[in-house]
């Protein structure tokens, strides 16, 4: 062999491949494929996995197959190796060799180990589960998860009689299916906005062993799909999702249902399209789609029998024009020609504008005079879909017939920059939806995006930050005149004349960095900073930005705790120094709470992380101010110019002197938990008010095979309540609750909630007078109050940024009981950040930020909500409930994690869409009739113990009865 050829002789790769993983109780048995050309002596081999992150590893022997050559086999026993297998780790595989004193080590390939089913192992007081995967490079890895329903699908078929049908399995790894009937499987349509479900029974069940605890059930089901109404959910992506049902956790009251999407078992099915026909002879298009990252299953419905199809969309200034053509081979549509009339569609609400057009030759054209549309305020901010009306049925404006898919990523039509109403500045933009059908996009044209500082003093205010000004936006000029109205208390509002600079950042094609200075008048700037720094909360400023025939007019949201009003605040604006800082009053904190002694007449009160002057802790305060107690208070809180009443001392959380109180006081009354660096000395005591009435499972409660469990139950949690002393519960469903999720075994005192003693108190009335005033609202109107539960999915894909959109419609809501209500938003901070108000002044008031619900609730006279258990609190007003659920369907899977089954007893009508929702409204005396009985047993479980003593109840037993001590 000559040297060339020496050098370029390629290189064999020494490997092993997954033949086989089968499971046998706790243990997993590998076999490989061995393409090595290693000559491999008995006992010589090992198989070993290694812990990603911590580099642990376990070893096994390899033992060769007689019967085929090359082949071994591993048995990997995970007894006793609880410490290895820990949530959300990740094992790799590998094969050790040992050869003339020498080893080597191969990382074992796999090829199709992704859909095998998982080793179910018992860890700890929970079960975690092993799931073999391939890696992007082809190796074999294990992820550690908690159990998930696992559900696949082998075949789909979907015949010209519309039948569909899915052959899979399904299981749940902790759950024992090998009695007859004891899991029974459903199969769920159910479209992404919540609002459409279609459920079968399977009746076709096969149950397979696969060892350990648990059984895989396969499952044929077929489903006729011709009947459906497809004008409720043409276009929109129908999920194809199990459900496990385990009849014997049922009977003991345990979690007991499991839902899952559909997947494929692997890419040999590729999207299907079908023409069906209904029984009355009217054509419809199913489509099975498959997504490429997930490989979950999913329909798209369309109605074939007549479509209407785009020719052309053109965007000219000012105005939109739509050409198309309807197609059908229905003997019903074979001469349409005539006067139609063209819908706009709010999207997920029931707000509808037709506009005339004439069908000539089954061809229309269509053009949208944004101007007008938008400057008479016909339409607003949001999501429109179109459609043409035939025959009393909407038919989606849509364009299929090219047989381009994705259009929205390939086609961008230009946005246009449109003058609304009262000049303000919108944008508008037509796009091809997901599965391209038609639909027009309208925004503001300015969005706040975040604040990093505010400067004031006694001649202006100065503002720095980010907004996102929406394109067009190439000729905005560095430098734009403009104004800042600030809405303030009891009626009192400035506008203040305000220059903006401004600079595109480029990292996004709409982001703007910002510094705008207002200056006060002459004649008031003596006063007028102190009104400003009362005044300036989060919902209370309005921005103008000046562009000459057009005004953009935005909500700037802003924190307290972005104001400098300090030294350290101006220190704290400089990372470096900041982070500097933040470990020297850690180093002094430490110091102090070891040297000094505990300080027997300090009192740390703290609200929901020091946001706020609200909730028990405030309702305990003002109980001391009241006995004339002889104490030194001091509240956590971000914003330091907060009025709270007997003048304590007001530390900003991570200061100097929140640390040095941290240290030195005897009592720490808190609704939540302090930071993880708070160390508890001996002789303190931790007074923990908690902050309502649990509806959802908490702690230790949480299912263990939730995703929410690991947050639930994190061992840094469970430290925290280990500070506790006491524990404020308002009835006893909840202190056994708190006591049993939380491993809570300390006193705890079963006197109701402090903060519900306002509703119980003399003079409430000269209270609801004088809030309802500092808000500005007309004594004369009822007040609605809004308060929805958070929805994790919010903050998911593009609604991170879009506005948050209402699930009914303001203008509507305007016509039909402005004259007699205002409307109070209570909503989570991320969803307060994203609505736009505009236009709706004295009818809807953003009261996010305002400090205590409770007095919300204490000038309503209707509650609106969901699932929040602000409907704990309110019920002891014995006022009306309406529950808003309009996304029940998709909530359903979460309500099974409530501690009791809310929609049986809730106290209040379930509505499911804004029509709903206005009905119960205008008939408010007959719904609080109806309801009155669950009302009653509602407030005899949960609020029992209010009656207005809560706070004396609560000092005499931990704070007098300390002093006795």
């Amino acid at each position: 062999m000559g040297i060339l050829e020496s050098l370029w002789k390629p290189k064999v790769i020494e490997n092993f491949v997954v033949h086989s993983i089968c499971f046998n109780g706790q243990k997993m048995i590998v076999k490989l494929k061995g393409t090595s050309e290693l000559e491999i002596e008995k006992n010589n081999i090992d198989f070993y996995i290694k812990e990603r992150n911590t580099k642990q590893k376990l070893f096994f022997k390899v033992t060769q197959e007689l019967s085929e050559e090359n082949l071994y086999e591993a048995i990997v026993d995970f007894t006793g190796n609880n410490d290895l297998l820990l949530e959300n780790s990740v094992l790799d595989a590998y094969i050790r060799v040992k050869t003339n004193n020498n080893s080597k080590k191969f990382r074992i390939k796999s090829l199709h180990v992704d859909s095998m089913p998982q080793l179910l192992i018992d860890n700890r007081d929970a079960s975690v589960v092993i799931i073999p995967y391939s890696t992007k490079n082809g190796n074999l890895s294990f992820k550690i998860e908690k159990p998930s329903v696992v559900s696949k699908v082998e075949t789909v078929h979907l015949n010209e009689n519309g039948i569909l049908s899915l052959k899979g399995y399904a299981y749940y790894p902790t759950w024992d299916a090998s009695k007859q009937n004891n899991i029974t499987l459903t199969l769920h349509l159910r479209n992404e906005n919540g609002d459409f479900e279609k459920s079968f029974q399977v009746q076709n069940i096969k149950r397979n062993d696969l060892g350990g605890k648990f059984t895989w059930s396969g499952y044929e089901v077929n489903i006729n799909l011709v009947d459906l109404d497809f004008e409720l959910i043409e276009g929109n992506e129908i999920n194809i999702e199990i459900e496990l049902r385990n009849n014997t956790l049922e009977k003991n009251n345990e979690n007991f249902i499991e839902t899952s999407t559909i997947q494929m078992l692997d890419d040999s099915i590729s999207d299907q399209s079908i023409i069906i026909k209904d029984t009355h002879e009217n054509e419809k298009e199913v489509s099975i789609k498959i997504r490429n990252k997930t490989k979950s299953v999913f329909l798209i419905l369309n109605d074939n029998n007549l479509q209407i199809e785009v020719d052309t969309i053109f965007v000219d200034i000012g105005s939109i024009t739509i050409n198309a053509v309807l197609l059908s081979n229905h003997p019903l549509f074979q001469s349409v020609d005539g006067d139609y009339t063209l819908v706009m569609k709010k999207r997920f609400l029931n707000v509808i504008y037709e506009f005339p057009i004439h069908i000539d030759n089954s061809r229309f054209t269509f053009k949208a005079n944004l101007n007008e549309m938008l400057g008479k305020g016909v339409l607003k901010e949001g999501i429109w879909d179109l459609y043409v009306n035939v025959e009393n049925k909407h038919y989606r404006i849509a364009s299929r017939m090219d047989n381009i898919q994705n259009k929205q990523k390939i086609i961008s039509f230009p946005q246009q920059l449109v003058k609304g109403i009262n000049s303000n500045a919108i944008v508008v933009k037509p796009y091809y939806t997901m599965h391209n059908c038609v639909s027009l996009l309208i925004r503001n044209y300015t969005y706040s995006k975040s604040i990093n500082r505010i400067n004031i003093n006694d001649t202006r205010m100065e503002i720095h930050g980010k907004i996102n000004i929406m394109v067009p936006n190439d000729e905005i000029p560095n430098q734009v005149n403009g104004s800042i109205f600030i809405n303030g208390r009891y009626g009192k509002s400035y506008d203040f004349p305000a220059i903006w600079k401004l600079r595109k950042t480029n990292k996004t094609n709409v982001e703007f960095e910002f510094s705008v200075t207002a200056t006060f008048p002459e004649d008031k700037m003596t006063k007028m900073k102190d009104w400003v720094l009362d005044n300036i909360t989060f919902e209370s400023i309005i921005c103008n930005l000046d562009f000459g025939e057009i005004q953009s007019r935005f909500p700037l949201n802003i924190r307290p705790e972005k104001i400098d009003k300090s030294f350290e605040d101006k220190l704290n604006n400089v990372p470096k120094i900041k982070r500097l800082m933040g470990k020297g009053k850690l180093t002094f904190y430490r110091i102090i709470n070891k040297i000094l002694p505990v300080q027997e007449n300090t009192y740390v009160f703290q609200s929901y992380y020091g946001n706020s002057y609200a909730c028990n802790p405030k309702a305990i305060y003002e109980e001391l101010l009241l006995k004339h107690k002889k104490i030194k208070a001091v509240w956590v809180m971000k914003d330091l110019r907060k009025d709270i009443p007997g003048k304590p001392i007001l530390v900003k959380p991570n200061s100097i002197k929140y640390f040095f109180y941290m240290a030195i006081a005897k009592y720490f009354v808190n609704n939540g938990n302090f930071p993880d660096f708070y160390v508890k000395r001996n002789g303190t005591i931790h007074v923990e008010t908690w902050h309502g009435t649990p509806l959802k499972r908490l702690g230790l409660d949480v299912d263990p095979n939730s995703t929410a469990y690991a947050e639930n139950t994190s061992k840094e949690l469970l430290n925290r309540i280990k500070r506790w002393d006491y524990l404020i519960a308002p009835n006893h469903y909840t202190a056994e609750i708190l006591e049993r999720a939380y491993n809570y075994n300390k006193k705890t005192l079963e006197i109701g909630y402090p903060r519900n003693d306002i509703f119980y108190r003399e003079g409430k009335e000269m209270k609801i007078i004088d809030i309802k005033k500092q808000l500005n609202i007309d004594p004369d109107k009822k007040v609605i109050l809004y308060a929805p539960t958070w929805r994790e999915e919010d903050r998911k894909g593009s609604k991170k940024s879009s506005p948050f959109e209402l699930r009914f419609d303001l203008d509507q809501f305007k016509e039909r009981f402005g004259d007699k209500y205002v409307l109070l938003l209570r909503l989570h901070y991320f969803d307060a950040a994203r609505i736009h108000l505009l236009g709706y002044e004295n009818l809807v008031y953003n009261v996010t930020h305002y400090d205590d619900i409770q007095e919300l609730y204490l000038i309503s006279d209707i509650l609106i909500t969901d699932y929040s258990s602000v409907m704990f609190d309110y019920a002891n007003l014995k006022r009306p409930m309406i529950f808003f659920t309009y996304d029940l369907l998709k909530y359903a899977t979460k309500m099974r994690g409530f501690y009791f089954d809310f929609k049986e007893e809730a106290p209040g009508p379930l509505v499911l869409n804004d029509i709903e929702l206005y009905e119960a409204i205008e008939n408010i005396d007959e719904v609080q009739k109806e309801y009155s009985e669950k009302l009653k047993k509602f407030q005899e479980r949960f609020c029992n113990l209010d009656d207005g003593y809560a706070s004396k109840r609560a000092i005499e037993m931990i704070f007098e009865n300390g002093e006795r001590r």
